[in-house]
């Protein structure tokens, strides 16, 4: 938490509050939320190193309760990718954005898995058929007729590789989208059509090419086997 706040919070106050935070001094994320200086106060780590939250905290979580799901590739910078999938409903969730992934300083909402939710106005989940993560952050998750698959091993030539597999995979990319660092890709393999979303710090994004059931993507080749979504190459499941 301490790598957190020093890397994260504090950086980031500083840049939206420049003229409010003397020289030196600390916000302690004081601002939107007035009373986190009295958790500071009481739970400041005195005499504690900072440490990275690689080494501790796994580069993705799961809620299958709730339908809840992120897919982070590292704990570096501004740039670090994060992809969080909302396959549940609760009530007032209406317009919330359910394919969000963040990246190279974009903030981009991918595809359309809205309809996958079956909550109508009420509390609901999306049947959860499969998960799975890896060691760097890469996973895969099924639900409400889609499946959904990131990629970080940069195996295919691209930082990142978002995939939808189901009627969820529209092509649609929203946010602040960058023409260089961003593009979407559509291609039909094995009866599925699958909506491909490349990032690309350097602007190289491989080409996805249909070859056979399977999808090639530079030297990544992904396919649907049973519920989930998979890549040739990867980091390794999370044991």
């Amino acid at each position: 938490m301490l790598w957190v706040y020093n890397h994260f919070v504090e950086p980031t106050e500083k840049a939206l509050y420049p003229d409010q935070l003397p020289t030196g001094q600390k916000s302690f994320d004081a601002f939107n939320y007035p009373h986190r200086p009295l958790y500071s106060f009481v739970n400041w780590p005195f005499g504690v190193a900072e440490e990275n939250p690689e080494k501790t905290v796994p580069k993705f979580k799961s809620d299958t309760h709730y339908g809840r799901f992120v897919f982070r590739n590292r704990w570096q910078d501004a740039n670090d990718t994060v992809v969080a999938v909302l396959l549940g409903a609760r009530t007032g969730d209406k317009g919330v954005k359910r394919l969000m992934v963040w990246g190279l300083g974009q903030q981009l909402e991918f595809g359309n898995i809205a309809q996958s939710i079956q909550g109508n106005g009420k509390i609901g989940v999306a049947k959860i058929d499969g998960f799975e993560g890896f060691m760097d952050g890469s996973g895969c998750v099924a639900g409400g007729g889609n499946v959904i698959g990131v990629d970080y091993s940069k195996a295919s030539g691209a930082d990142a590789v978002i995939v939808i597999a189901g009627p969820g995979g529209t092509g649609q990319l929203g946010g602040n989208a960058d023409a260089t660092k961003s593009k979407v890709q559509s291609v039909e393999a094995g009866g599925k059509k699958f909506s491909i979303l490349t990032l690309s710090e350097k602007g190289a994004h491989p080409t996805a090419a249909a070859n056979g059931d399977k999808v090639t993507l530079g030297g990544q080749t992904l396919s649907v086997e049973g519920a989930l979504i998979k890549f040739a190459k990867t980091a390794g499941p999370l044991k």
